[in-house]
């Protein structure tokens, strides 16, 4: 009841603030439970700016095989499962455990000349395979620095351990995460419409991979090497009683990868756009204290623009709860 209590009286803190103060930080000694699922299916993927091409072909450009006898078609699918604990450390401090669970499939349909050497060498490093298990786990912390009726102001810390296999030793395995540690700083900055629930939110995140070794396809050990992967998003939410939507437009930068500096041509750039619709308990608590706080939201995003981006629309939906 006590952690109730201290939720309510942030919420009931003013109009303008509340929403963004339910998203971002938690108050002291309250746990915040989400639980987030993505899943992905796409069979081309984006060349240039606008233009794609399928997943085949941009699989044998990468080992510049355009030229192979290959044929037929190639899909893959991903979903991720993420459990996101925060815990309210005090009024300035939050702290926080992600853990996701990857699932990944590819479904190929080939032809080759069985006469191409090259092509059947091709063929055989891609057949249908799936990969599921433990993917990166992630401890991270935001800093509250200032807020108001107007303005949310928090900055944060990551760092992911590669607990999710990235089969560098098997091109046919598909990987469940980079392979890398990696640490970053996040900054998140909300602006509030006066007297209206109405907010723009602003994300960025800079992350930088760790070397370390690891082993290739011969079995030698190699040293596997990434710069960084870094985003920015930003959007529009509303809420509207019970229930709020949203519009987003996140730009993604991810280096490639590299082992003992021979690329593996995993770079990629691109924007893309996300709408979402959610509902939930938490305005309910400006007037009854004993609610019980909880919040759903389901949401698809489409890439529309990039190089090395995976087309076609992403699915997610997430559940949070407050104990």
């Amino acid at each position: 009841m006590t952690r109730l209590f201290v939720l309510v009286s942030l919420f009931v803190w003013g109009t303008a603030n509340l929403w963004a103060q339910e998203m971002e930080f938690v108050p002291a000694g309250v746990v915040r439970f989400k639980v987030h699922q993505e899943t992905h299916s796409y069979d081309r993927m984006s060349q240039h700016v606008r233009t794609t091409r399928s997943l085949l072909s941009d699989e044998l450009a990468f080992q510049d095989l355009e030229d192979a006898a290959v044929s037929g078609d190639m899909t893959q699918s991903e979903t991720r499962q993420v459990v996101d604990l925060s815990y309210g450390w005090s009024d300035f401090l939050n702290v926080g455990l992600v853990v996701p669970q990857v699932s990944r499939q590819r479904k190929s349909n080939l032809s080759y000349d069985p006469n191409d050497s090259q092509a059947a060498a091709f063929a055989a490093s891609r057949p249908d395979a799936q990969s599921s298990g433990l993917g990166d786990v992630e401890l991270y912390s935001w800093l509250r620095h200032w807020h108001n009726d107007y303005n949310l102001f928090e900055t944060g810390f990551f760092y992911r351990h590669n607990t999710g296999a990235a089969h560098y030793d098997d091109a046919s395995q598909l990987a469940l995460g980079y392979g890398l540690p990696q640490v970053g700083a996040r900054l998140a900055w909300d602006a509030y419409l006066g007297g209206s629930r109405i907010m723009f939110r602003t994300r960025i995140q800079m992350g930088y991979y760790i070397s370390q070794k690891t082993q290739n396809e011969a079995g030698q050990e190699v040293t596997a090497a990434k710069a960084n992967q870094n985003w920015v998003k930003s959007g529009i939410n509303q809420q509207w009683g019970p229930t709020h939507w949203g519009l987003e437009m996140q730009y993604d930068e991810v280096s490639e990868t590299s082992l003992d500096n021979i690329g593996l041509g995993d770079n990629r750039h691109g924007a893309s756009l996300r709408f979402y619709l959610g509902a939930g308990s938490l305005r309910a608590l400006e007037s009854d204290p004993s609610t019980f706080p909880w919040m759903v939201e389901a949401g698809v995003t489409q890439a529309y623009w990039g190089t090395n981006l995976p087309m076609g629309n992403q699915l997610d939906f997430s559940m949070v709860l407050y104990f």
